[in-house]
């Protein structure tokens, strides 16, 4: 049936393989470079909708990125912001409760 045993084959296919290492080299990358463009030939194309959904998606990660340390200095200075108001309406708090007190003052003074 079959002249060659699978032995015998491995030893016959050995000795131009071990010849010309860089010629099977080369034949082994064209074959591997052939079968990639033949798979991705055969992918079909993303639709419109699907492009435009990566489109977006890539747009928005890269706004993220851009505007990520801007958002943080934008976090900070409202914190600051609202600190700053709130040590502002203590100091406001202060200068009713003490013009109250003066004007209680006063009126203690007028009535005999």
């Amino acid at each position: 049936m079959n002249e060659y045993s699978n032995s015998e084959f491995g030893t016959r296919a050995e000795p131009p393989v071990s010849l010309n290492p860089g010629t099977s080299l080369l034949i082994a990358l064209g074959a591997g470079l052939l079968i990639g463009a033949i798979i991705h030939t055969l992918r079909p194309a993303p639709k419109p909708q699907q492009r435009l959904a990566r489109l977006l998606a890539d747009m928005e990660d890269r706004l993220r990125e851009v505007s990520a340390p801007a958002l943080h200095k934008v976090g900070n200075l409202a914190m600051n912001g609202a600190e700053a108001l709130g040590s502002r309406v203590d100091r406001g708090e202060a200068q009713v409760e003490k013009l109250i007190r003066n004007a209680a003052r006063r009126l203690r003074q007028l009535v005999p």
